[in-house]
């Protein structure tokens, strides 16, 4: 029985996908303002990168058995 036969398990890994993915969205927010008030802009692309590569790996985190 995978993570999908089993509500709770896939609840809990929901949970704690949903808590990973709020913490790096907050800090790609401030990652964000960061670099617009030190006028480093060329680094926005970066934290756009880090962002999609952590939020994917929350997601793939979640069907991992």
């Amino acid at each position: 029985m995978g993570v999908l036969g089993n509500p709770f398990k896939l609840f809990g890994r929901l949970l704690i996908a949903s808590f990973q993915i709020t913490g790096y969205t907050v800090t790609f927010i401030v990652q964000i303002f960061g670099y617009l008030y030190y006028r480093q802009r060329y680094m926005i692309v970066d934290a756009f990168g880090s962002f999609g590569r952590s939020f994917t790996d929350a997601i793939i985190i979640i069907f991992r058995d």
